[in-house]
């Protein structure tokens, strides 16, 4: 269980990176004000950041031991009250993306109009993964773009599937339909489709929520390059 927590939550990490730094650095990350603990939240922040094995936590308190036998011999009980498990490393990160997330949730309230963009890929243990991001912007003209969320696709990867999981997603995100202006994808056929694809079921899904025919869906450049590249066989350019 704690490989597949560390693999979706590696995983995060890197997708968050594609569109900028982790959103704690655009949101104020709420941390205990207990000592002992704060340390955990710091360290966990940083091996989140760098996508390094939970396990390394300890290996981090046991440098900072050594350390402090030679700087601060009489510091080192702080050092050894700190706690830096796997699971406890584990537990921060998830709290920090839970309070990254709730604050992301608070600013999307303020949107008056948000896209969203999805990319969907595989994970080492074969697990499919789809991740959400959303740019969206205030009456105050302030643009926010961050990952949403991350979702888990068992079993089969239909667009049905990826639909269902994104309409949860939006949902529990408590996001207006009605500000869904336009939706980015990789233009697979079960992204694409105007029937069974995610485009469709978003523009029948809009339909039914009384929203005017104006959502606009974008195949994703990023893709178009690569899939350009690959046909010219430009890999000096590409690359």
């Amino acid at each position: 269980e704690n490989g597949r927590l560390d693999e979706t939550l590696s995983y995060v990490v890197w997708a968050n990176g594609r569109v900028g730094e982790l959103t704690s650095s655009r949101y104020r990350l709420i941390r205990p004000a207990d000592q002992k603990a704060s340390p955990n939240f710091v360290v966990s922040e940083m091996i989140a950041k760098s996508s390094r094995p939970f396990t390394e936590g300890q290996f981090i308190k046991d440098c900072f031991i050594k350390v402090s036998e030679i700087l601060c011999p009489d510091k080192k009980k702080l050092f050894e009250g700190i706690s830096l498990s796997a699971n406890t490393v584990a537990s921060r990160i998830t709290e920090l993306a839970s309070n990254s997330h709730q604050q992301l949730v608070e600013a999307a309230r303020e949107f008056e109009a948000f896209s969203v963009a999805l990319d969907q890929s595989t994970g080492v243990t074969d697990t499919a993964y789809c991740a959400v991001f959303i740019r969206g912007v205030d009456k105050n003209l302030t643009i926010v773009e961050e990952l949403l969320d991350l979702l888990p696709l068992k079993g089969t990867t239909t667009g049905r599937d990826v639909f269902g999981e994104l309409e949860t997603c939006i949902e529990n995100s408590r996001l207006p339909w009605d500000k869904l202006v336009s939706v980015a994808t990789d233009g697979a056929p079960a992204m694409c489709s105007e029937n069974v694809g995610v485009v469709g079921l978003l523009k029948a899904k809009l339909s039914t929520v009384g929203v005017p025919d104006t959502f606009a869906a974008i195949h994703c450049i990023l893709h178009q390059e690569a899939l350009c590249g690959k046909s010219l066989k430009m890999k000096e350019v590409m690359d």
